[in-house]
């Protein structure tokens, strides 16, 4: 009776066992907005369990003034940032991160990271680097590899919803003009065939020879899956892509750069039977090119980059980077159209429109010039 009396006041959020005769604290808190409910039982004395409900109470109202104040300052983030990256990257890469802080973000360090990392504020911090005259191309790159990189972390840690992250990465998706001289490189058809004779495995010759028909965005390209290849037909349906992808994490989106990235691309009779023969004998995976440490994560960025890399050097062939082969797909094909029409379809089958693609992802020769004079002149 004596133990009923007691546990019948016990304050609110503590219990008393009495088969043990020991106290429990039950708390909820809200953890990445999702109510948890805490307790920690086998405590000997109510003073301590008192102590111990009020020191999960204050670590609750703390959690709660941080989302009041949107989650973290600028310069707590920073501190944040710098120690997970310590852990996966280079020195060189966080020497360029603090120079990076002490270069844009001093002024910002106690504003809320959601509001210095918003496309508006991004915006201001890219006009500046790229109207710095004491600034070389490669430098005005690492700074904004450097904000593409707090942007990310940012968006895996929910400080910034999926739709802030696309703004942000879209504000930052331009390099100096000078610095985009590889993606004006058109490889030959000879070049293309060297590049793809080098590569010995089957899974990495598929997905090259596929990558270079479609002419895909890379966060396009690794996001597809099996059920957006119809055999049949020979065609491929983009509708994901990848925006974050470690070895640990990765998020695939619905959500694409523009309304005409959603699209059906048509493949030639060869490279569907490539695709084809390597479904049947691929291992099981929702996507079409897995994580060989994890099959059910999409193959890395970072992975198809290396790959590339080191193909382009066995392969000796000029030096372009992955987002080359999207320009020199969208100018192949561009040279074989006779009409607007056929330039409409081409701009539907690379995802853009049709001004977009030809201001932006064609790129014209002295060849193509000197032809066109030929006809008028014939």
């Amino acid at each position: 009776m004596p133990n009923e009396n007691k546990a019948a006041t016990m304050p609110s959020g503590i219990r008393f066992d009495a088969d043990k005769g020991t106290y429990r604290v039950d708390y909820i808190r809200m953890r990445d907005g999702h109510r948890i409910h805490v307790y920690r039982s086998g405590i000997p004395t109510l003073k301590e369990a008192l102590r111990l409900k009020e020191e999960l109470f204050l670590q609750r109202l703390e959690e709660y003034r941080r989302k009041k104040r949107n989650v973290l300052c600028f310069g707590d983030f920073y501190d944040r940032y710098v120690d997970y990256r310590s852990l996966h990257v280079r020195q060189s890469s966080l020497v360029q991160a603090r120079a990076v802080k002490n270069k844009l973000f001093l002024p910002y360090l106690a504003m809320p990271t959601s509001t210095v990392l918003s496309s508006s504020y991004l915006k201001s911090f890219y006009d500046v680097i790229i109207l710095d005259e004491t600034l070389s191309c490669p430098w005005k790159n690492r700074i904004i590899g450097v904000l593409r990189n707090m942007v990310s972390v940012a968006f895996k840690w929910k400080m910034l919803s999926s739709e802030e992250y696309q703004e942000g990465m879209a504000v930052l998706e331009n390099v100096p003009e000078r610095a985009k001289f590889h993606e004006r490189i058109i490889w030959s058809e000879e070049e293309e065939r060297r590049f793809l004779r080098v590569i010995e495995e089957d899974s990495h010759h598929v997905m090259f020879l596929l990558f270079m028909e479609l002419g895909a965005r890379i966060s396009e390209f690794l996001a597809l899956r099996w059920e957006d290849f119809d055999p049949k037909s020979g065609t491929i349906v983009i509708r994901h892509q990848l925006l974050n992808n470690s070895q640990k994490t990765f998020v695939v989106s619905d959500v694409l750069k523009t309304k005409e990235s959603y699209r059906s691309c048509r493949i030639r009779k060869e490279v569907k039977e490539a695709l084809s023969s390597y479904h049947k004998a691929a291992q099981e995976s929702p996507y079409l090119f897995p994580n060989p440490h994890n099959p059910k994560q999409p193959f890395s960025k970072a992975m198809f980059r290396k790959f590339f890399e080191e193909y382009m050097k066995r392969a000796k062939v000029r030096r372009v980077t992955p987002h080359a082969i999207r320009h020199a797909k969208a100018t192949k094909l561009l040279r074989a159209c006779r009409n607007m029409l056929e330039v409409k379809a081409v701009a539907r089958y690379m995802g853009h429109s049709a001004s977009v693609l030809m201001d932006i992802y064609s790129h014209s020769e002295t060849t193509t010039i000197d032809s066109v004079l030929s006809r008028v002149r014939s």
